[in-house]
């Protein structure tokens, strides 16, 4: 029989493997089929929090991959706690990061209360280190002083959210009806430089996105569809119409897997992560390298009939 000494290190050992590997907050589930892509979109600026432990999170903002943040949580006590970070995003090597972030976590004392005058704060010595892959652009995780990993995605707040793949992913899809500006960048090495600017991009082309439409199949596997109303086609691309789509498919061996998503139109699709979808961006990579991003342009209901007209849900002029 083991000793009680032994036995300590064992479970010592066990305990602190099992934080080294594992992970909480939703995952995200791999693209299938995407080893071939290979370009980093910038992360999502705004709130993002573990849905499974709300309550805590991080605020961040990027500007030309540089990134300042903010935590929000507790200490031991259970008092709040707030830390800003500084850093630069670096490529990553690693399998599913598109990028990396570590900087360090500095908190500040003896400022001025709520409505007093200003004093100004003091800047403590840094004792903790905040570490952050961005393995797309709506999925993260993050670790303070080598702690467990926590998954983090953007804070979803004034536009449905659904998990439309729960039996491959807790992570939500947003409703993406509306108004979009798509930007289009394409392969010079397909197209001669000559056709388009030399890096590439084409004219933007405004999109209008359909409410999203979910149907599941007999055999458990599921697809949401956005289709796309394209108000401004371009030959040259093929775009005529087209959807955004994420669906589950069964594999050789008849198992669940996915979703993939992909944004398609007529002669082309671009592969997206369900991480590259956001409520207000898009991110998109085709298998020969042509890419798109797009911009939420207004949260806007399309109406057909007869002239093109918008219907908003807010109405922005001052003749109500």
């Amino acid at each position: 029989m083991l000793n009680n000494k032994l036995q300590h290190y064992i479970f010592f050992i066990l305990l602190t493997s099992s934080q080294l590997f594992a992970q909480i907050g939703p995952e995200l589930p791999p693209c299938e089929n995407c080893d071939q892509l290979t370009l980093r979109v910038n992360p999502y600026t705004g709130f993002w929090y573990n849905p499974e432990q709300s309550g805590s999170g991080l605020n961040i903002e990027i500007k030309n991959r540089t990134v300042f943040g903010i935590y929000n949580g507790y200490d031991d006590e259970g008092k709040p706690v707030w830390f800003t970070f500084v850093g630069q995003l670096q490529p990553s090597s690693k399998t599913g990061v598109m990028w990396e972030l570590d900087a360090d976590l500095l908190e500040f004392k003896d400022g001025n209360s709520l409505n007093a005058d200003y004093q100004a704060p003091t800047v403590l010595e840094p004792e903790r280190q905040i570490h952050i892959n961005f393995n797309h652009m709506s999925h993260a995780s993050f670790s303070v002083d080598g702690g467990l990993m926590q998954n983090i995605v953007p804070l979803p707040y004034g536009l449905n959210y659904k998990a439309f793949f729960p039996e491959k992913t807790s992570l939500t899809i947003p409703e993406l009806e509306g108004f979009w500006v798509f930007a289009f960048r394409v392969n010079t090495e397909v197209h001669p430089p000559n056709q388009y600017f030399v890096s590439g991009f084409h004219q933007p082309i405004m999109i209008h996105l359909y409410k999203a439409v979910y149907e599941e199949k007999e055999d458990g596997t599921g697809r949401v569809i956005f289709l796309a109303n394209e108000l401004q086609p371009v030959p040259e691309l093929g775009l005529i119409n087209g959807s955004v789509s994420c669906e589950t498919f069964l594999d050789e061996n008849n198992t669940l897997q996915g979703p993939i998503c992909i944004y398609g139109t007529v002669g082309r699709a671009y592969k997206m992560s369900i991480g590259g979808i956001s409520h207000d961006k898009l991110f998109g990579e085709s298998e020969n390298g042509y890419t798109f991003k797009a911009f939420r342009y207004d949260y806007c209901e399309f109406d057909s009939r007869g002239d093109i007209t918008y219907v908003c849900e807010y109405d922005y002029s001052d003749n109500k």
